[in-house]
């Protein structure tokens, strides 16, 4: 889940402020963004952001605070934007419900600030309170296709959320949609998926069966099960297409590349949320990653590296190129540990290209047959960061290899070795299905005696051989829906 709005810089939070950061993580918050208010939050916000890497911000000014504001601040504002972990301008807008500032101040300040983002090429944090009409009329004079953002906390009327749409701009719900006295049901049918978010406006607006408390990021998942049950979806098609819609606008799949390298592993506590009817562990929602049982299946391409052991020294030699495919079972019993049970079939016919460059006809009683290699793998992947929806991880084992060389079967043990990446691609009632890109060596221990072996034309001996061998694989892996 991300949180993409909430304030919890703010003096509400000064006792626990670690606390709250930390009860979010664990809970299944995968990111937090915090919108700035006025110039004097600046510095604070962005030491916090910095002390966290899962946390970001925007930087903005609100409308209860522009009466007053000069040129000097909107520089300031552009000068903070540069900063690294500033993902937006924001919080900005137009507010008639309070009078703290008067009306054309408002609309003066709104349209700079829509300004200084469309030259930073930011999106747009909006706060809208009684003005649909102002709001929508500034975003359209400044829409020149470039211009993006989010209504806030959206609670206007259908017309709005269409005109809105039509701007290119994306809504997200807060804990007001889960109040009783509030029916947004035909605003949450009728959003398109991939046009909304999910935020908790904390400290404020605290959702049910939280009301009346002080809000956190934490509850953000009774947002998302609100509008999970209105639109007749999985808590976790809410929360994996939320994400996606997130990390879309404000580009935080390639903040998250950068900062890959210094990833903090989250902390594994169980946390219970209890309602009426039932209570949510962590185990429960792993941000998309129900992945205790899985199977899969993999191609691509092999290299093979030979050595073989003869009198005049080892020759070495490398056929590449050919296809290899198999299967595979996995297991994951801890979220940054998963565990593969593979089989991998490869037949290489070069070395039978090798003996007809050389002259050798197919119909020579010394022309090699093609060399088949199977092998059974059993490895661990170590994911440092597995509440991310792309994963980096490292993989480590053993294999059995089954070969047949020249006709000659036998059994060599190896290990194995490799890094990969994988995410999510699709969810659905059924289960998970995910992509896994990797590069895997596979090298035997020891050497093996074979008879007959093609050194060159005119040079068929015996000769003890180990191989090696290197594949960048491709896995298609599924993940039946168990819990």
């Amino acid at each position: 889940m991300i949180d993409t709005h909430c304030h919890i810089n703010t003096d509400k939070f000064d006792e626990d402020r670690d606390e709250v950061i930390k009860r979010a993580f664990d809970s299944g918050v995968e990111k937090i963004i915090i919108p700035a208010i006025e110039p004097n939050d600046f510095d604070g916000i962005i030491e916090l952001v910095n002390k966290y890497e899962q946390v970001y911000c925007g930087i903005g000014i609100h409308p209860h605070n522009v009466a007053n504001v000069q040129d000097s601040d909107l520089e300031t504002v552009k000068e903070y934007c540069k900063k690294d972990k500033v993902i937006a301008i924001g919080e900005i807008g137009i507010d008639y419900f309070y009078d703290f500032a008067p009306k054309e101040k408002q609309l003066e300040v709104f349209d700079k600030q829509i300004k200084i983002a469309l030259e930073n090429n930011l999106p747009i944090i909006v706060h809208n309170r009684e003005a649909d009409d102002d709001i929508l009329q500034v975003i359209e004079n400044n829409q020149n296709g470039n211009l993006k953002g989010v209504l806030h906390c959206f609670s206007s009327d259908i017309n709005v959320l269409k005109k809105t749409l039509d701007l290119g701009f994306n809504v997200s719900f807060t804990g007001n949609i889960t109040f009783k006295k509030v029916d947004m049901d035909d605003i949450l049918t009728y959003i398109p998926l991939d046009r909304f978010m999910i935020e908790t406006d904390s400290p404020y607006m605290a959702p049910v069966p939280k009301r009346g408390k002080r809000n956190e990021p934490s509850y953000v998942r009774f947002v998302a099960e609100k509008i999970a049950e209105v639109k007749k979806m999985s808590f976790m098609e809410i929360v994996n297409q939320t994400n996606m819609n997130a990390k879309k606008l404000f580009n935080l799949s390639l903040v998250l590349l950068s900062l890959f390298f210094i990833n903090n592993v989250q902390a594994q506590d169980d946390v219970y949320y209890e309602d009426e009817e039932e209570y949510y562990t962590e185990d429960n929602y792993l941000d998309g990653y129900d992945k205790l049982f899985g199977v899969g299946f993999m191609i691509g391409t092999t290299t093979i590296v030979e050595s073989r052991y003869i009198k005049e020294g080892t020759q070495t030699i490398s056929y590449e190129g050919f296809l290899g495919y198999g299967g595979e079972f996995i297991y994951t019993p801890f979220q940054s540990l998963q565990l593969r049970l593979g089989y991998v079939y490869s037949k290489n016919t070069k070395i039978q290209d090798d003996a007809l460059a050389e002259g050798i006809p197919a119909s020579d009683p010394n022309f090699p047959l093609p060399n088949i290699h199977q092998m059974y793998e059993i490895t661990a992947n170590y994911i440092p960061n597995p509440k991310n929806k792309i994963n980096f991880f490292v993989t480590g084992g053993a294999n059995l290899f089954l070969n047949d060389i020249n006709g000659q079967k036998n059994q060599k043990f190896g290990i194995s070795f490799g890094i990969g990446v994988t995410g999510n691609i699709w969810e659905s009632t059924w289960g998970l299905l995910s992509a896994t890109g990797e590069f895997r060596v596979n090298t035997e221990l020891g050497r093996e005696l074979y008879k007959d072996v093609f050194i060159g034309k005119d040079d068929i001996r015996d000769a003890e051989i180990s191989n090696l061998i290197s594949m960048p694989r491709f896995t298609i892996q599924f993940y039946p829906k168990l819990r």
